[in-house]
């Protein structure tokens, strides 16, 4: 470790990797020349690879050999633990001078390890020092970040996909030393490629032109040095010019419900395969799902975030179509907050064991600029307010703020929505079905069912079902629409 810049950093012993920890600086890299700020802070992401789930509280970050302040402010993680691995965000002020950042990771009072890189700001910016480079050459991915994508799928409208990774190698390395892995063909990179770095600190840039014939693209950068070949984390890119993906997450929570779990288990069934066909609808459909006991409050919080989490990294692109189902009891609080309860609910915690519905959800996913149907079957009885008129009102309030949204909900103004062993689902979950599976929602009989064509089949059955079984009335409602009569399903 180079410490000549700043004599006050913290020397720890360095480890081996087996069994241990290894810190791994992922962006920016020492090869992009003058680094931006933002707010006068450099982001630096950084992969920290073990073989024990690492937490915030065995990191520590010192700048210039003092301990990062605020680090709760200044530092998110990413954890990943079936890679054991986590990416951590860092967010670091720079002075003018030399600028020391050490990573350091205790595990167990005897076991410490520690990485660090060196920036120095002056009248032309900051820029990486560049350390030296040791070991055998590791290939990193920047664009896409195919790490925080963890082995899933990289959604692209552009026949053009910029690519753009990072090497370290204590090799000299020139284009002759890569060649791409495309789709299982090996080719060398092509006329546009670019390898820029020096001190065994490279970025090598490329556009890759994806083939809309073949369902998943998949590239591999390989590099060959006289010491060592080493490759890339594979991409894997699902390309679609025309098809929009879905994304959907079906939620049935286990209450004093019987049929809530499998409501959810039955609407993700209905999915499934709708992007399997030659003559498609959708490119891709991914289907998540929270059932019975799994669907606890901070699972339902943390996949919504998820969601968001998806659109940042590529698995969900503006043309997309992200769907939430969500099948449990709903309640107003005393502040008039909409609340769906998850499965660890308790009456004498009502906030921290249910979602608020515009807090948790609807804030989330209105930042995603893509199309999102939200579809709602929340019952609301047994133990939770009865005061559908309320209800109906908090799912109306979003008309205020979020676009891109259409809401159908399970029933109308002063209404209860009602399960039955006879459907051996919810009403609306019923209707859902019978709608899509079975086609009769399809007015037209075109094979095709738009979200206009499903609540007007709704309307009319959902109604009839209640009626002859339950003696009750139940209305689902559009409570909001701003994407029109999308087509939504399309048939056997």
């Amino acid at each position: 470790m180079n410490t000549s810049a700043v004599g006050s950093l913290v020397i720890l012993p360095s480890r081996p990797i087996t069994n241990g920890v290894k810190i791994e600086w992922i962006s920016p890299s020492p090869a992009d020349g003058n680094i931006p700020t933002i707010d006068g802070k450099v982001e630096l992401r950084i992969r920290i690879v073990s073989s024990s789930t690492i937490d915030m509280r065995q990191i520590d970050i010192y700048l210039n050999g003092k301990v990062l302040s605020n680090k709760a402010d200044e530092v998110s993680l990413l954890k990943r633990a079936d890679y054991q691995d986590q990416i951590m965000t860092v967010h670091v002020p720079m002075e003018v001078g030399n600028n020391a950042v050490q990573v350091v990771v205790v595990r167990g009072s005897e076991e410490k390890y520690f990485n660090e890189r060196v920036l120095v700001k002056d009248v032309n910016g900051i820029r990486f020092e560049p350390a030296p480079v040791t070991g055998t050459t590791r290939i990193t991915w920047i664009e896409p970040d195919a790490i925080s994508l963890g082995g899933e799928m990289y959604s692209s409208k552009l026949k053009e996909l910029p690519v753009r990774l990072n090497i370290t190698t204590p090799e000299n390395l020139t284009m002759e030393n890569l060649q791409i892995v495309y789709n299982g063909n090996h080719e060398a990179p092509s006329g546009k490629a670019s390898l820029l770095g020096q001190n065994g600190s490279y970025v090598f840039r490329d556009l890759l032109t994806l083939d809309e014939n073949v369902d998943i693209n998949e590239f591999i950068l390989r590099a060959t040095t006289p010491g060592s070949t080493s490759e890339s984390e594979k991409l894997m890119i699902n390309y679609s010019p025309v098809r929009p993906n879905v994304y959907l997450l079906s939620i049935g929570a286990q209450l004093n419900l019987k049929y809530a779990e499998k409501d959810a288990r039955d609407f993700a069934r209905l999915y499934a395969g709708q992007g399997s066909r030659t003559y498609k609808l959708f490119n891709n459909i991914t289907v998540d799902t929270l059932l019975g006991a799994a669907a606890v409050t901070s699972e339902i919080r943390g996949m919504i975030e998820t969601i968001k989490n998806k659109f940042k990294t590529g698995q969900i692109s503006d043309d997309d179509l992200v769907m939430i189902f969500i099948s449990s009891h709903g309640f107003i609080d005393e502040r008039g907050d909409f609340r769906i309860q998850g499965s660890d609910y308790m009456p004498e915690r009502k906030s921290t064991t249910s979602v608020s519905y515009r807090n948790d959800i609807l804030a989330y996913l209105d930042e995603l600029p893509c199309k999102k149907l939200i579809l709602i079957d929340a019952c609301h009885s047994g133990g939770a307010r009865s005061n559908s008129s309320d209800i109906l009102n908090a799912i109306q309030d979003i008309k205020k703020a979020p676009r891109g949204f259409a809401i159908l909900s399970s029933s109308s103004r002063d209404e209860e929505s009602y399960e039955d062993v006879k459907w051996q689902n919810g009403a609306f979950t019923e209707g859902l079905i019978s709608g899509l599976k079975e086609g009769r929602a399809d007015e037209d009989r075109n094979g095709i069912i738009s979200l206009m064509e499903l609540e007007k089949y709704l309307k009319s059955e959902v109604p009839n079902m209640v009626k002859e079984i339950k003696n009750k009335p139940q209305n689902p409602l559009l409570t909001k629409n701003d994407i029109g009569d999308l087509p939504i399903f399309i048939l056997e």
